[in-house]
């Protein structure tokens, strides 16, 4: 587990704790104290002040640890996996394994941080990290089918997350083109994916995953299209660490059957959780806007277009998917 060492000054999770026992307790002044815990609210996080009493985190914090997370694995995903990393701050997981020099080809890299201070979405949008309050990860694997024999990874990841959370007793989720995962119809997780090498050769991707766990109310401003989380939108109780492990326990298989029989194994579970299957939808280019009514999938993970008649396909990179009112 990795933490900067600025950042490794973590509150007592319950009570009320005033700036000198905490400094007796970290071997800090008060001064310090409190401008560790000025730090802490810069990423989001929520601490009460309470005159002549001390701090406290509301409802306390639930840490990643990345040995309780390979605990919760199964032995054959342990397994695959070379090294699972846990950052407290971090500018991007995505980036982070983005820029490793070539590794194991034949294990997966893992990277978790409860910060993020450039965290990313699809098309350079900002994905909203505020700390401990949700999950951001990147697994970083090999393949060998070649850039182009790519197609239709993130919807594989989409259809493993909806498995992954079904198992943990949520329900009413869909999948939206070509990278969301949605609760009643608004976000809850998303996947952004990265590759690089040869186009029929050897290649390393970084598929990015945000899931909305318990987001603070002081996140809701900085987010521009509908979304929910876990905890207050989907009633979950849950606890991270198991969720972080439920999740690997079903991506890591899915990308090596993806690996080994493309997407077909997965295009039946993304037309049941389809959220564009049958709606009048918009495809928004930029340079123009196409209306019509989604079709599903096409075998190569093309979203499927029903334009005055006629089927046309799209393929990833070129439109975002807006159901239409």
């Amino acid at each position: 587990t990795r933490m900067e060492p600025t950042q490794t000054c973590a509150l007592p999770i319950c009570g009320l704790h005033s700036g000198e026992s905490l400094g007796n307790q970290l071997t800090l002044s008060r001064a310090a104290i409190w401008k560790q815990i000025q730090q802490l609210r810069t990423m989001d996080l929520h601490i009460e002040s309470v005159p002549a009493k001390g701090y406290r985190i509301e409802g306390g914090l639930n840490l990643l640890q990345a040995s309780r997370i390979v605990q919760g694995c199964e032995q054959e995903i342990r397994n695959r996996i070379g090294e699972l990393e846990v950052f407290l701050k971090i500018d991007s997981t995505n980036s982070h394994l983005m820029g490793r020099t070539a590794r194991n080809v034949d294990q997966i890299d893992v990277c978790f941080s409860e910060y993020q201070s450039a965290g990313r979405g699809r098309r350079g949008r900002q994905w909203v990290s505020p700390l401990a309050s949700n999950l951001y990860f990147s697994i970083g694997v090999h393949f060998n089918s070649g850039l182009t024999g790519l197609d239709g990874l993130s919807l594989v990841v989409g259809v493993a997350i909806v498995r992954a959370l079904k198992k943990l007793e949520v329900e009413r989720l869909q999948l939206k083109w070509p990278n969301d995962v949605q609760y009643k119809g608004k976000k809850l997780s998303g996947v952004l994916v990265e590759m690089k090498g040869e186009a029929d050769g050897p290649c390393y991707c970084v598929i990015g995953i945000g899931v909305n766990v318990n987001m603070p109310s002081s996140a809701h401003e900085a987010i521009d299209q509908p979304w929910t989380d876990l905890i207050n939108g989907a009633s979950m109780r849950v606890e991270r660490n198991q969720l972080a492990a439920t999740l690997l326990n079903e991506i890591i298989p899915a990308l090596d059957l993806f690996e080994r029989q493309g997407l077909s194994p997965f295009v039946d579970d993304w037309h049941q959780h389809d959220a564009c299957l049958g709606q009048r939808i918009q495809l928004v280019q930029p340079h123009q806007t196409v209306s019509g009514i989604g079709r599903g999938i096409h075998a190569d993970g093309s979203l499927l277009l029903e334009v005055d008649g006629a089927l046309s396909q799209y393929r990833f990179g070129e439109v975002s998917v807006r159901i239409a009112s």
